[in-house]
């Protein structure tokens, strides 16, 4: 059974998009990608969720639906004007299907998307993360934590390593996800996922402008 693609319209208050820290999107899908639910669904029904609600407890909630070994939460985070599409979250969600403390990866998860200035936000299966910020000056940094990187923060050891990128490195990094976004779609939706809701302009639009 193929998921229907319009579980990816975007949702919001009475229809409009969300203010940017708002999840517009999240979805939590088995390998096979046959079950699929909404952060509402998650939260019993409450509609659009925020970041600050997806607790352990919320995925605990579901794991009984989950077949699979493993499954992943995806969110699609949008500029303010609710156009342009900027990057994906790509969260492992192993800890909570194998019985693991998940409440550290939750954290991580949180703080990443709700610190001030964060353009995207990339999460990688192996628990990497990418973070890309812009500065109050206008400038784009690039902030990584590795999967080694994962112990507690302690006062002399930072969250994230930091360096400055050029314009040319944000655009090859933001590109980067915005294939990987594209990729993953197909293989949830097949490949005539582009046809709903205009994804298609809008995915054309936001690769046109890294370009």
């Amino acid at each position: 059974m193929t998921p229907d693609p319009v579980r990816l319209k975007r949702k919001g208050h009475n229809g409009d998009v969300p203010p940017l820290r708002d999840l517009t999107l999240s979805l939590l899908y088995t390998d096979d990608g046959t079950d699929i639910w909404t952060c509402g669904q998650l939260s019993r029904g409450q509609g659009v969720v925020r970041v600050e609600d997806l607790t352990p407890a919320a995925f605990y909630e579901v794991r009984g639906g989950l077949r699979a070994a493993t499954g992943r939460i995806f969110t699609f985070l949008w500029t303010l004007d609710g156009h342009d599409l900027v990057s994906y979250v790509h969260f492992l969600l192993a800890s909570v299907l194998h019985d693991r403390p998940a409440a550290p990866e939750l954290e991580r998860f949180r703080s990443a998307e709700h610190s001030p200035g964060v353009i995207a936000t990339v999460w990688h299966q192996d628990g990497g993360l990418l973070r890309l910020t812009e500065g109050t000056n206008g400038e784009w940094a690039l902030a990584f934590l590795d999967a080694q990187s994962r112990a507690p923060e302690s006062q002399d050891s930072p969250f994230f390593s930091r360096l400055s990128l050029s314009s040319e490195a944000w655009r090859s990094a933001a590109l980067t996800a915005l294939r990987e976004y594209r990729q993953t779609l197909d293989f949830l939706f097949g490949r005539d996922w582009t046809t709903q809701d205009g994804f298609a302009e809008q995915l054309a639009h936001a690769l046109a402008c890294l370009d």
